[in-house]
């Protein structure tokens, strides 16, 4: 059931990617279990207090990074929200191992339950800094402006004047960036979402920089963003809405200025989602309009999953809330 989520040409490397998670988080706990509930051959000799302590949060540690690493797979990413769900469900499986212990000649020890609950909090923070140590250098390895340098070039360009959904443009771009930086994207990703329309969009033209000017804009945010950033702003929508249908390793969208295919890699197109989605999550609490394209926009946070997804539900559910008011 878990494993059929995946289909497509891609999905089977994932499969196995989460059948190995799942491995090493089944065995781990099968291991931990057989560790707590060998019948202790002394029992009226106490263990170390404060080694029984360290070793209790030792083992929830990695407990509860492998869980979150086995939802990550599962996911296509993690949210804060889902951390904290994993250390619960980890602390939960700690208090049913230690009600079962009387059972082998063990004592129950609420102590032990407690430093069970810190290693598993510990666990996903440490594995949600694993995952995202590199987020701060970009992939392909140019420097990255600071953020006021790319505030001041779109400052530069008058940003800060254009109207944009009851606030100016340059709101909305450092919204998209804050957004995608707290959904743990990379600096990249991050300056792409800060870019993502500055071309102009097939459906926002108040401004539209010179395409004349791309080597400009690489030089500030780098290829990888820029492209980004390009493709967001020329892409006929509608094949972007057809593309994100399919599940492969590569995928097409039109360039509806010149009505030529883009080729994006898997993980480019994912990028590409990314921006798109978080570029209209920001806006449509403000513009109020639900109902466009929201087919599609679901599905892009269906297939992201994880934070995207989470900041998906977040928003459309404040339709409902503003609803109920009026």
């Amino acid at each position: 059931m878990i494993l059929s989520t995946f289909q497509g040409p891609n999905g089977s490397a994932r499969r196995a990617q989460l059948r190995r998670a799942l491995r090493w988080l089944v065995g781990y706990c099968a291991l931990l279990i057989a560790l707590t509930h060998w019948p202790n051959p002394w029992p009226q000799r106490r263990e170390p207090h404060h080694l029984d302590k360290i070793a209790h949060f030792s083992l929830y540690t990695v407990l509860a990074a492998l869980g979150l690493h086995a939802l990550t797979v599962r996911s296509k990413g993690s949210s804060p929200r889902q951390a904290l769900v994993v250390a619960a469900v980890a602390t939960a499986f700690g208090l049913l191992d230690e009600t079962t212990q009387p059972l082998v000649r063990r004592d129950f020890d609420w102590f032990d339950w407690l430093a069970d609950g810190a290693g598993a909090l510990t666990g996903v923070i440490a594995y949600n800094a694993w995952r995202l140590r590199g987020a701060s250098r970009p992939k392909d390895g140019t420097p990255m402006a600071s953020f006021k340098q790319l505030t001041d070039f779109l400052v530069s360009l008058g940003t800060d004047k254009v109207p944009h959904t009851n606030e100016v443009f340059l709101a909305h771009l450092i919204g998209v960036y804050r957004d995608l930086e707290s959904w743990g994207c990379d600096d990249d990703l991050c300056c792409a979402g800060m870019f993502h329309s500055i071309y102009g969009t097939e459906r926002f033209q108040r401004f539209s920089l010179s395409l004349a000017r791309r080597g400009e804009v690489r030089d500030l945010i780098g290829p990888r963003a820029e492209r980004l950033a390009y493709v967001n702003c020329v892409m006929d929508r509608a094949s972007f809405d057809r593309a994100a249908l399919d599940d492969g390793d590569n995928y097409r969208v039109v360039d509806r200025l010149s009505g030529e295919p883009i080729s994006l890699t898997r993980d480019e197109f994912d990028d590409l989602c990314r921006v798109h989605l978080c570029d209209w999550l920001e806006q449509v609490p403000r513009s109020k309009e639900w109902d466009y394209r929201r087919p599609a926009y679901r599905r892009l946070a269906e297939r992201l999953g994880g934070a995207a997804q989470e900041a998906y539900d977040r928003v459309f559910a404040m339709e409902t809330a503003g609803n109920a008011v009026n």
